[in-house]
């Protein structure tokens, strides 16, 4: 609730609530709505002369300061509301010049960072002072006799500062620190007659207002007991602490307390409440939430990777496999062996094929075997990573490879140093080092080209730094070069600075590229100097492939590009892609599997069972019966049929499978888009009782791999869905995630992409335009996709989000306490949240609890998934944290208000230790207020239901797949107890909890993971 009680007569009070303005008499009473409508609008502040009122709103798609006349608010008439600042990013926090003929406010910038001006009333701007990123720059109030602008800047960090009173003179353009101390100092507000200055302070764990004489300097404290301040809350950008204003006559200050309005009396510090009625009328859109069902029998793969066309049909790789489509229709897998096959070519002159292969116990090499069928062999046996392999003239081969080895701990998505190979007669040379991206969204693996007489090799590569005219742009930018193969003539042809791919076409005229997830082309024009290209920044001519472009381009011939998108292979002519028509032709190489299912039966006696039925049932020597892959009898009658494989579980306690609603297990991409045999994270889950995960920033190349390996069968883990690679708003800050929303088209391309590669839910990752959130939310719903929306810990924003219609939201908003305003709002709306306590906004994180007093490093079970230096590396000397420092249970507080209110609260470990996280999270639920059956409702039940998965997910019910987790002591006595897992049941397959080696049926050993061998 933000208020301005400062009319000239002192007879009003206007304020926010729920995002509309209201206005009533100072004393309290009946409040009249100033706005209405679904825009959402905030900081009210009287003109000087009384007559107007700004507020901050996102009527116009992005919040922008808007003037309302005072008598008729959003009335149609000659005083309808006007946008004063005109921005395209949001415009905060408005306060009136003491002219009343300018306003001052914060505005974000495309690079993250805030930037103070002074708006006039006739279209213009000045700036007056900048922050770098996400510092936010507001509370502005003008000084008159001192000529100065008082301002609150969260430029530090607290305990040791925090946010720091500044002022700008109007005179000399000067900046100086007027108020720093420990526990900060923000929210300055000005007496009427310029002498006190009233300011925010957090005292220890206290928030308290502070009045200042200006002349003198001397301070006192007037009120405690302030809600806490927005001091850690990282993005907010809306101001430390909601506004406060002082009665015209400067006997009170007039803030929000306890979710009311009140006065204190500036003498003797008492507190009056203010009290008031307000009519509150919201438009709620209904809450985006699609089940999803898994597929059983005959099922698809959703990932299509390395797809183009040869002289013998459409060349791709799919379930680890190599595939040709062949030009009459058949699909035929090339290769069907154990080890993971990448980045396919065909030498066609010669009628080979050439890949890469992978194996945990081998690592990576290149073979190459018959395209007609024939026994494969070994090109180059070095073990590391391979990617682009290229045939060239007379039988040469180049290829990139990770140079060094994957040694002690090493992982291959961490690599970015490679080398280009070039193997000729038999014999291998490394023609030049070639650099990876250090950033971890965007990876796409490199191209290499040789020219038709084989004298020069063409390959990419990215180079640290960007030449684009922001270098906070991107940490490296991608290149294009050419070199010949004994490693001389060494040139930069082409720069693209927000490019993540780029294909020469086969007779050197054409480029294709991609950036900011939209492919282009681009004319080969080199004359002796790099060339730069954007299609974004308006660099060079491009054209735009396709509306329903893809990731993985290639040149089926010099005149057509291809792409796979989902189980279709596109082909677009480069006359239409220039002319801007259609005439895209596919070609279907879906490839079909049966979803690898047990057949068996088993039988879980003699347990006790927490069922996480609507009822919370516990079940005393029950049996749980499961046929095949789902729940067939649960209760302490039944009768066990003779070919059950039985486990008796006396004195056992079993719950249900665990669904972590927000997972970073899966890792990162490797630059050669490579993915090992067994994934650390995804393992690691199973083995703690994750049977599923939402992986929350991922891409659209690898989870819907890993989970075509898990349904197949050819991989161990959790099943798992994703929202692919997250959609950021601003493209300086998270360059590679940036996803232009300029239209409904625009969205609704993202979303039919996501969806088309397997994706189930968006992720709206900090939009910061209401404008593009609503486009983005619009179109996952025509999708059928769900919207899972990152907080950021903005609650402005993320209340929009929530009358929108999002599924949910990720993090906490950073907010604490919640009143009963907002409470109702998450009620009535069907919105979640999932607050990842290990990662709270606004305040020292969660995990610091267990950093501090655990030996990660000694821990057995996690040693099995990670490697004793690595877990020394994070964790040998960590921050320490007071147990009142910790400020998870404070949030705890504010979510047990919301799922006692029948919101779902969730569990999600957010990767930060695979599996180990989400009871780490259930731990921090019960510290805060949860019951230990609360703690379990949100990281089995809740979760599922979150997510659309709650018919076949969530609790041990008839009908249900048999997702279980077996524990050998009580987790309602103690929730760490959760931790305790002999075994982990996972669609009726039993595995070990200890390392998630497969129990039943078909017994099979858990290897050691790759990094963790001696080489």
């Amino acid at each position: 609730m933000r208020i301005s009680a400062r009319p000239p007569d002192g007879r009003h009070i206007a304020f926010e609530l729920l995002g509309h303005i209201y206005e009533m008499p100072i004393e309290g009473g009946e409040a009249r709505a100033l706005t209405s409508g679904r825009s959402w609008n905030s900081f009210p502040r009287y003109s000087p002369d009384g007559t107007r009122i700004a507020i901050t709103s996102d009527r116009g798609g992005s919040e922008d300061v808007w003037i309302l006349g005072r008598g008729t608010g959003d009335a149609a008439s000659a005083d309808a509301p006007e946008n004063v600042t005109k921005m395209a990013l949001p415009v905060v926090q408005g306060s009136w010049s003491a002219d009343g003929r300018a306003i001052y406010a914060s505005a974000l910038e495309q690079n993250g960072s805030m930037t103070a001006y002074r708006f006039n009333l006739f279209g213009s701007r000045q700036e007056l002072a900048s922050g770098t990123t996400f510092q936010a720059i507001t509370h502005f109030d003008e000084h008159t006799g001192r000529g100065v602008l008082f301002y609150e800047h969260v430029d530090r960090q607290v305990p040791q500062s925090g946010a720091r009173i500044k002022t700008y003179d109007l005179e000399t353009a000067e900046i100086r620190v007027h108020r720093e101390r420990p526990g900060g100092a923000f929210n300055p507000t000005l007496s009427p007659d310029g002498r006190q200055l009233a300011y925010g302070h957090r005292e220890d764990r206290d928030v308290v207002v502070v009045l200042r004489d200006l002349e003198t300097r001397s301070e006192r404290v007037l009120m405690r007991g302030l809600d806490r301040d927005h001091q850690e809350s990282g993005p907010y950008y809306f101001g430390v602490a909601p506004n406060w204003d002082w009665h015209p006559d400067g006997t009170r200050l007039y803030l929000t307390r306890d979710g009311g309005i009140h006065a204190v009396d500036i003498s003797s510090g008492e507190l009056t409440e203010v009290p008031f009625r307000a009519p509150v009328d919201r438009e709620v859109d209904e809450t985006i939430r699609f089940p999803f069902e898994f597929p059983e029998g005959e099922t698809h793969a959703w990932s299509y990777r390395f797809a183009h066309r040869t002289p013998a049909g459409v060349v791709f790789e799919a379930l680890a496999d190599i595939w040709l489509a062949e030009n009459d229709g058949g699909i035929r897998n090339l290769t069907q062996t154990a080890a993971h096959e990448t980045s396919p070519a065909v030498d066609a002159d010669n009628g080979w094929l050439y890949y890469a292969t992978w194996t945990d116990a081998d690592l990576g090499a290149a073979h190459r075997r018959p395209l007609a069928g024939g026994t494969a062999t070994e090109v180059s046996s070095r073990p590391s990573q391979y990617m682009s392999l290229t045939p060239g003239p007379d039988g040469a081969l180049a290829f990139i490879r990770g140079a060094g080895g994957l040694i002690n701990g090493a992982r291959i998505e961490e690599q970015t140093d490679f080398e280009l190979v070039v193997v000729a007669d038999g014999t291998e040379h490394t023609v030049t080092d070639v650099g990876g991206s250090v950033m971890a969204q965007g990876r796409a693996p490199h191209t290499v080209h040789f020219d038709q007489t084989g004298e020069w090799l063409y390959y990419t590569e990215f180079v640290l730094g960007n030449i684009a005219p922001n270098p906070g742009l991107s940490a490296d930018t991608l290149v294009l070069r050419r070199i010949r193969p004994d490693g001389t003539g060494k040139a930069t042809l082409y720069r693209f600075p927000h490019a993540e791919r780029a294909v020469l076409s086969p007779d050197l005229a054409w480029i294709a590229f991609r950036e900011y997830q939209r492919s282009f082309v681009t004319p080969f024009e080199w004359i002796g100097k790099p060339v730069t290209i954007s299609a974004y920044d308006g660099v060079g001519f491009t054209r735009r492939i396709d509306p329903s472009d893809g990731a993985s381009m290639a040149w089926s011939d010099a005149s057509t590009v291809s792409w796979p998108r989902g189980g279709t292979f596109h082909e677009k002519a480069l006359d239409d892609i220039l002319a801007g028509t259609d005439g895209t032709r596919t070609t279907d190489i879906t490839v079909r599997y049966e979803v690898a299912l047990p057949r068996t039966t088993i039988a879980l006696t003699n347990a006790r069972i927490i069922t996480m039925d609507e009822e919370r049932s516990v079940l005393e020597s029950a049996t749980v019966l499961v046929r095949g892959h789902r729940i067939a009898e649960v209760g302490p009658q039944v009768v066990v049929p003779a070919e059950a494989r039985v486990f008796d579980l006396a004195g056992h306690t079993v719950i249900p499978g665990l669904v972590d609603a927000h997972a970073h297990s899966v890792g990162q991409l490797a630059t050669t888009q490579l993915i090992e045999q067994r994934l650390p994270g995804v393992t690691g889950s199973l083995a703690h009782g994750v049977t599923t995960l939402y992986e929350l920033y991922g891409s659209e190349e690898k989870e819907p791999w890993v989970s075509d390996m898990i349904r197949s069968g050819r991989m161990d883990g959790p099943r798992m869905l994703s929202v692919g690679a997250p959609m950021y708003g601003i493209r300086e800050y998270r360059p590679r995630t940036y996803r232009p929303i300029a239209s409904y088209d625009a969205a609704d391309q993202h979303a039919s992409y996501s969806r088309d590669m397997g994706i189930t839910a968006l992720k709206d990752y900090v939009n910061f335009t209401r404008a593009d959130r609503h486009q983005l939310i619009t179109a996952a719903r025509e999708r059928g996709l769900n919207v899972l929306s990152e907080t950021a810990a903005i609650p402005q924003m993320n209340f929009t989000q929530i009358v929108d219609g999002v599924t949910g939201l990720e993090h906490t908003m950073g907010l604490t306490p919640l009143y009963d305003d907002v409470i109702e709002l998450f009620r009535a709306s069907g919105t979640g949240v999932t607050p990842t306590l290990l990662v709270v906004y606004n305040g020292p994180v969660g995990q610091a609890y267990f950093d501090q007093s655990q030996r990660y490093w000694e821990d057995e079970k996690l040693l099995r998934f990670s490697t004793e230096e690595r877990l020394r590396g994070r964790f040998r000397r960590v921050t320490h944290y007071w147990d009142d420092d910790l400020y998870s249970p404070e949030m705890v507080a504010a979510m047990k208000r919301l799922f006692d209110a029948g919101v779902l609260i969730n569990a999600g470990g957010h990767g930060q230790m695979p599996g180990r996280d989400m009871h780490w999270e259930m731990e921090l639920f019960v510290q805060g207020g949860f019951s230990e059956m609360d703690a379990l409702q949100t990281a089995t039940r809740n979760a599922a239901v979150y997510h659309g998965l709650g018919a076949d997910l969530g609790s041990i019910e008839v009908g249900k797949l048999a997702d279980l987790v077996v524990l050998n002591a009580d987790p309602l006595a103690d929730i760490r107890n959760t931790q305790a897992i002999v075994y982990v049941v996972k669609n009726g397959v039993v595995y070990s909890g200890e390392d998630a080696a497969r129990v039943y049926p078909g017994p099979v050993a858990a290897p050691a993971m790759y990094f963790q061998r001696e080489r």
